[in-house]
């Protein structure tokens, strides 16, 4: 929370991943002032063109980006380690000696859920933990009640009935 592109850099990714060509044409760089002050990017934003239709593969895949292909990837130098991974811990001791801040990804492991509301149908597809090893399922915004599995989730203690544990596992595996 504590580097100006914190957020930011979340927004002008997204923007060039919906709409690379419309982005483009509006010159949206990574880098700027003040996000609060200068208003970098735009709220809404006109697809070009040449920009093709958002559909819901798309924004799944946004909500598990990690900047790859990007300068500001975590997983493609260094600081990814001998597997190049994205995911920043914390790093104990050791950490405060070194200047400078993590890139904040849109994905990040330590979610406990991410979202995609479709209006029109009524619907929100839930992701229980981290995007990246999450499976979106459809909820529909009418439901009286919320299945418990997706409803009744605290990440303090394990139950093999909650969803969340089951996608934290998958992530738990996949970093193994």
């Amino acid at each position: 929370y504590n580097h100006k592109y914190y957020s930011g850099r979340r927004q002008w990714r997204a923007l060039h991943l919906l709409a690379p060509h419309a982005a483009a044409d509006l010159n949206l760089g990574p880098f700027y002032g003040s996000l609060r002050y200068d208003a970098p990017y735009p709220a809404t934003l006109k697809l070009s063109s040449k920009d093709a239709h958002i559909t819901l593969k798309k924004v799944f895949s946004i909500m598990r980006d990690a900047y790859e292909g990007t300068q500001f990837s975590p997983s493609e130098s260094l600081a990814g380690g001998p597997f190049g991974t994205p995911d920043r811990y914390d790093g104990g001791e050791g950490e405060a000696a070194v200047s400078g801040t993590w890139e904040r990804t849109i994905n990040i492991f330590r979610s406990t859920y991410s979202f995609v509301a479709v209006a029109k149908q009524k619907l929100v597809f839930w992701g229980p933990h981290a995007a990246k090893t999450t499976c979106y399922v459809p909820l529909s915004i009418l439901f009286q009640q919320i299945p418990s599995t997706y409803s009744s989730v605290w990440q303090g203690i394990f139950s093999r009935k909650d969803a969340f544990w089951a996608f934290r596992y998958v992530a738990t595996i996949s970093q193994s």
